[in-house]
């Protein structure tokens, strides 16, 4: 695969922004492992741009392999009510 080189900006790279540890958190996945069954793997991009998984148990990708569909579904409308309901009015 041939290298890519970015242009140089004058803006600070993301090594540059410092955020407070206490605030890292890793994201809440989509969906929870009771309603779906995920496989690890990585991700390549081809130079058409076409991805492909790749199964890898130490990959950081997770790819949902087997789902019941109608739970995911009420999963999702209920995460989504939840949060509006613990949203803050700006």
């Amino acid at each position: 695969m041939p290298s890519v080189s970015a242009p140089r900006t004058t803006s600070p790279g993301p090594s540059a922004i410092r955020v407070p540890r206490r605030t890292r958190r890793a994201p809440e996945p989509a969906i929870r492992s009771r309603s779906a069954r995920c496989a690890p793997g990585t991700v390549t991009v081809d130079d058409e741009g076409v991805t492909t998984f790749h199964h890898d148990p130490s990959g950081h990708v997770r790819l949902v392999v087997d789902a019941d569909l109608d739970q995911v579904a009420e999963e999702i409308v209920a995460r989504i009510e939840r949060a509006g309901t613990t949203a803050t009015p700006s």
